[in-house]
């Protein structure tokens, strides 16, 4: 029933097209969304009526046409408030209604981003981040276009976050509930416009000195929910140090995580503050 309804909203939004749909007392739900996007569209409609032999044909100005069966026009009235007697009819409660619907789905969307912060894999990020800060201190020097939710501004981005979605999908029901599914289930974001403008959804670049000794440590979700973390150490002496530390692999002045997760051992980081606090 899904595609039938999207397949529907897309001719919607044609000019060349009219969307046609036949009206069931059992199916309301299917013309519901319909009647809620032509009153987004405009609250008062000019309708024209055919009458066949065992059924009527209600045209909403060439952009759709309803068939209720004679037997079933009660039950229709009844459900969708139109009176087929009138030349003009008010889609105002559907209109009502669209807008209750979205802000719920909307609502949705900002609930489900924040459970996102304390769910795997965003929720390693963040305590990574959080320890440390608290062994090297540091700020975060991620760049705004490119992590939709920084560590250092995350509030802000959040609220942000939630006001290009809601300019973005404010008319999109199906969207929406798309990406709730999404967020729910942790599947990619690429798909949705909101989310390709950043290359990672969570994280932070905190730019550390500690003891003399230039740091750069890299914690990120991208937007398929996969974890990354790595840090740039600008000091040899330290790098030949730390090369055989279990859990980490050393590329040249950069050190990754040598773990199945793409995160360092929960020890490494306590490690690498007594290399540092012995060399320095």
């Amino acid at each position: 029933m899904n595609e039938l309804i999207d397949n529907i909203m897309e001719s919607l939004e044609e000019d060349t097209t009219s969307a046609n749909i036949a009206y069931l007392p059992s199916g309301f739900a299917v013309i519901k969304p319909v009647l809620n996007a032509l009153a987004r569209m405009k609250k008062d409609w000019n309708i024209d009526i055919l009458e066949n032999e065992d059924d009527y044909l209600i045209n909403f100005e060439n952009k759709c046409q309803i068939s209720v069966k004679k037997a079933h026009l009660e039950s229709f009235r009844r459900d969708t408030n139109i009176d087929i007697g009138q030349k003009i009819i008010s889609l105002d409660q559907f209109l009502n209604e669209a807008e209750d619907e979205i802000e719920s789905l909307l609502n949705m969307v900002n609930i489900n981003l924040h459970e996102l912060m304390v769910r795997q894999p965003i929720n390693n990020v963040d305590n990574d981040l959080e320890h440390w800060s608290r062994l090297f201190k540091g700020n975060d020097i991620s760049k705004e276009d490119d992590v939709a939710l920084r560590i250092g501004n995350l509030e802000q981005n959040m609220k942000a976050l939630n006001q290009e979605i809601r300019n973005k999908y404010s008319d999109d029901r199906g969207n929406l509930e798309l990406l709730i599914d999404a967020l729910k289930n942790k599947t990619p974001l690429n798909a949705f416009d909101v989310f390709k403008n950043y290359n990672y959804l969570f994280g932070g670049r905190m730019k550390t000195v500690y003891s003399g000794v230039s740091m750069y440590f890299e914690a990120m979700v991208d937007n398929s929910f996969n974890m990354t973390e790595s840090i740039l150490i600008e000091s040899p002496e330290l790098l030949d140090e730390i090369e055989d530390y279990k859990g980490v692999k050393v590329a040249k002045n950069i050190v990754f995580p040598n773990t199945t997760t793409g995160r360092f051992l929960s020890s490494f980081f306590g490690d690498l503050k007594k290399a540092i606090d012995l060399l320095m």
